[in-house]
């Protein structure tokens, strides 16, 4: 698959995406997906609030409606420009397996890792969260649905991360120390905690 085939793959996700979002009831075959396979997707998304309590339907429905936004050709092609000035990879950018170890705060909180490493022709292993390990395989099945050249492109983990030439990782203070030494002799993105600080008036719902 060359960049314009993943990223028309991408724009169909996301019109999906938004189709998740909006509805309850199968919208029908502009989704995508099958009455089956919508009901099935719902059935995940509505049982997975059970097992992280942030996951609200609310806030499972922004993080589809957000990213439905975002994955427009316009969008993509703008975002993508500066890295691809001819629209396409380099001759000599020879693919390679990127760890991505993701966080679990908010829901598909991964995806944007995902997004980068696939979209720039790279094979991405995926260690999931335990409080988010739903959303973002259950996406992944639909963008296989859509391109199922993107199988190849991907694997989620179900043990040790293995196999990797270089990582994005995202963790706690105190794990990214584990990560900084455990992946020290590769190529890595690694991200702490981070604290954010609001103000309440009295005035919020």
């Amino acid at each position: 698959m060359n960049l314009k085939h993943r990223k028309n793959a991408f724009v169909q996700l996301g019109q999906t995406m938004g189709v998740l979002a909006a509805n309850d009831e199968w919208p029908g075959f502009g989704s995508g997906l099958t009455q089956e396979e919508y009901a099935d997707i719902q059935q995940k998304i509505n049982r997975h609030i059970h097992t992280n309590g942030w996951f609200t339907p609310d806030n499972i429905k922004k993080a589809l409606h957000a990213w439905s936004l975002a994955l427009t050709k316009e969008n993509l092609d703008q975002w993508l420009l500066p890295y691809f000035p001819t629209g396409d990879e380099q001759p000599d950018a020879a693919p390679k397996n990127i760890g991505i170890i993701c966080a679990g705060n908010i829901p598909l909180v991964g995806f944007h890792d995902v997004l980068c490493v696939l979209l720039c022709g790279h094979r991405a292993l995926i260690k999931m969260s335990t409080a988010d390990n739903v959303l973002l395989p259950e996406m992944l099945k639909i963008l296989v649905k859509l391109a199922p050249e993107m199988e190849q492109q991907f694997e989620i983990m179900a043990d040790r991360l293995a196999g990797y030439d270089a990582v994005i990782a995202t963790g706690s203070n105190n794990t990214s120390r584990y990560f900084h030494y455990y992946f020290k002799d590769v190529p890595h993105i690694i991200r702490k905690s981070r604290t954010s600080v609001a103000v309440l008036t009295g005035n919020e719902t």
